[in-house]
């Protein structure tokens, strides 16, 4: 399975923070990808990762989460937003298009996120923003 991080848009409220987006595979994290830092309103990654060893008959119950991070001068990035991409919920079949809008994680403490399980943060593609920040993958 190949995974392309194109572009992430509505991004005002960063202002010149550098941005980096990273990807976990769930629920058992054990591919993990980052892009480069990029900076501007409307960052541009074109990054493309390839996703190796997935036993078929698993696939759709995993996921794919997807977080946004800011970077400044001497600070180590801070979680802005994230979402999670149920397999289940997308045709694997063709090459799938989506437009990501991300939740804000103003709710979440540190490092403490939510279980694989209990997370409700499914989300469907979106064509437009609504200032949180979206990911086109």
């Amino acid at each position: 399975m190949y995974v392309t991080l194109v572009q992430a848009t509505n991004l005002e409220s960063i202002g010149p923070a550098g941005i980096q987006i990273k990807l976990c595979l769930m629920p058992s994290k054990r591919c993990r990808f980052k892009t480069k830092i990029r900076h501007g309103k409307n960052p541009k990654f074109h990054e493309c990762y390839h996703i190796r060893g997935l036993p078929p008959e698993d696939v759709t119950g995993m996921g794919l989460r997807v977080r946004l991070y800011m970077f400044e001068k001497l600070v180590r990035g801070l979680l802005i937003g994230e979402c999670v991409v149920r397999f289940s919920s997308i045709s694997l079949d063709a090459e799938t298009t989506l437009w990501l809008t991300l939740e804000p994680c103003t709710a979440l403490v540190g490092s403490q996120i939510p279980k694989w399980e209990s997370q409700r943060r499914q989300t469907t593609p979106s064509a437009a923003g609504d200032g949180r920040g979206t990911v086109h993958v």
